[in-house]
């Protein structure tokens, strides 16, 4: 019965096609599988990539810690300039679908303009994504320590368990 249904699907395209279409859909599906980690939640994800392999400072002033602006824009960039970079894959193998060699161009040429266009929009998003994140985050900013470790999943320490069950006890 299932090869009743296939037959005439695989029929649908030449085995050239059908590769074509399995090249374009492999490549979206790995620039999907590289955005999603920097979709969503900016603040949330430049928390998580502010504090990546560092250790959690204690807060300061009113259970706030305090997120350098220097170290804020950076992590917002590398988010947006994974966006952008997204956004140009998906919108290059679209117009792929519609484009074709066929006027008999010089190849090196086309390599020339191509490699031009590659620059110009490169340096679109480099800009693009810098200016974004020296607009989102002109100051420091002081977070609740709270956001912080469910950002990211703090676990206490041996000493910070036996506190807090220290304090739980006290009271009775």
């Amino acid at each position: 019965m299932s090869y009743n249904i296939v037959n005439p699907i695989l029929k649908l395209f030449t085995c050239e096609t059908w590769i074509y279409i399995l090249s374009i859909s492999l490549q979206i599906a790995g620039a999907v599988c590289l955005i999603i980690n920097y979709w969503g939640n900016v603040e949330k994800k430049v928390i998580l990539i502010y504090y990546a392999g560092r250790e959690i400072p204690k807060a300061q002033d009113n259970n706030k810690v305090l997120l350098k602006k220097d170290r804020l824009q950076s992590c917002a960039k590398d988010i947006y300039m994974n966006r952008f970079s997204f956004i140009c894959i998906i919108i290059g193998y679209g117009i792929n679908l519609f484009g074709n060699i066929t006027d008999g161009s010089s190849k090196l040429y086309i390599l020339l303009v191509i490699s031009l266009f590659c620059i110009a929009f490169t340096y679109t998003g480099q800009k693009l994504s810098s200016l974004i994140s020296k607009k989102t985050y002109k100051e420091d900013k002081k977070v609740d320590q709270e956001i912080i470790e469910e950002v990211l999943d703090v676990q206490w320490s041996n000493k910070e368990q036996e506190e807090f069950i220290d304090k739980l006890f006290k009271g009775e």
